[in-house]
């Protein structure tokens, strides 16, 4: 791995992909800064961090703006201003347009679409010249899935408003791309009261792999979206060129899959 770093922040560093990427980074920075809510989670995350850097952590609630900004100040007090970002946090509800709960879907866009804005209009004013930025999306922030509508929403939005502002930041020389991996076993999904049927159709990706794929991604600052597996670029692909067809397809595989499993 080529990619070094002075100091790393990783945001939804308490579990998953955060986690494992947090753990990565410790090899690969002076220090490590974890933001999450869940306390427990990233002094988890600390004790695994064993690449040899200094590992910092706050509680921080990236739907609260005051509290990001609060955040940026101090890393800056403590001269820990970040040269890579990795922004995981966020949430996952599932559920049709039958069974969605109205209140999941505002919360979604509170958190996976307003944290990233929140994030990045902070982070814009504190971070310096050479500065990396990834930001999670997911393979639902590209084509909108069966029984994902909300979450669809929020992560669409985030691939939207980054997209809007790269070009802002790179005017700094701060270069942000856009992490759009496949689903990966993670306690996120793991904890779902209910199981898509995409999950049961389609395999989870192997994390250490999104991860090789996502640091590999650091170094390439020119790339806006960041693909980590072939599924992922191949609808994406096919998506392109026959969107309804793809549209079609899915709904076809989710439909004849909840079928088999009423019967």
């Amino acid at each position: 791995m080529t990619f070094q770093t002075r100091v790393a922040l990783v945001t939804g560093a308490a579990s998953g992909l955060g986690q494992a990427v947090a753990q990565r980074c410790a090899t690969l920075a002076q220090h490590v800064v974890l933001w999450d809510l869940n306390e427990a989670g990233m002094e988890e995350t600390a004790q695994a961090c064993t690449g040899g850097s200094t590992v910092h952590r706050a509680r921080v609630d990236l739907s609260n703006p005051d509290q990001v900004e609060a955040a940026f100040q101090q890393l800056q007090r403590d001269g820990l201003t970040p040269t890579f970002i990795f922004h995981a946090a966020g949430i996952l509800h599932v559920g049709d347009l039958f069974s969605m709960d109205l209140s999941h879907a505002r919360r979604l866009m509170e958190v996976n679409y307003l944290g990233t804005v929140h994030l990045l209009f902070h982070a814009a004013r504190v971070l310096a010249a050479g500065a990396r930025i990834l930001c999670v999306s997911s393979v639902a922030g590209l084509k909108g899935l069966p029984e994902f509508p909300a979450y669809c929403g929020s992560k669409h939005a985030v691939v939207g408003f980054c997209e809007a502002v790269h070009h802002d930041l790179k005017r700094k020389d701060i270069h942000l791309s856009v992490v759009c991996p496949p689903a990966v076993d993670t306690p996120m999904v793991q904890n779902l009261p209910y199981k898509p049927a995409l999950y049961d159709i389609f395999p989870f990706a192997a994390k250490a792999q999104v991860v090789d794929a996502i640091l590999d991604a650091a170094t390439r600052r020119d790339e806006f979206i960041i693909l980590a597996d072939f599924q992922t670029r191949l609808l994406r692909r096919v998506n392109g060129v026959l969107p309804g067809v793809t549209s079609r397809v899915i709904g076809m595989l989710v439909d004849r899959w909840q079928a088999k499993r009423a019967g």
